[in-house]
């Protein structure tokens, strides 16, 4: 009788311990999964973030051109740009936590929560 205990007790501890080896194991999996892509993400974000900063940065001067052009005067042309870029600076840092902060937090979470697939 002691001995089938003893048995029943060692095979369920054994039980046990592969159920918590395999759930750690898969907290891994989802772990590294998730990590993968939410830096996979970032890296994409990054990119095309420098590919469209290139563009605006050939478009201004592109601008900067055509005002002078139409102004007759360089000085003129680059105050211009320069007032609208440093308007549209305070706009975004007034709403900073509306326009960037908040839909970031969101998507973080959205990529670490996501249980779906």
């Amino acid at each position: 009788m002691n001995s089938e205990i003893l048995t029943d007790i060692g095979e369920n501890y054994e039980y046990v311990r592969t159920i918590v080896g395999n759930k750690i194991e898969l907290f891994k999996i989802e772990t590294a999964e998730k990590s993968g892509k939410l830096i996979g993400g970032l890296v994409t974000a990054l990119l095309i973030g420098s590919i469209l900063s290139v563009v605006g940065l050939i478009l201004t001067i592109i601008l900067v051109i055509y005002l002078a052009s139409l102004l007759g005067s360089w000085l003129i042309a680059l105050s211009i740009l320069i007032i609208f870029l440093l308007s549209m600076a305070l706009i975004l840092w007034v709403f900073r936590k509306t326009l960037i902060m908040n839909p970031i937090s969101n998507l973080i979470f959205e990529l670490i929560l996501d249980d779906d697939e």
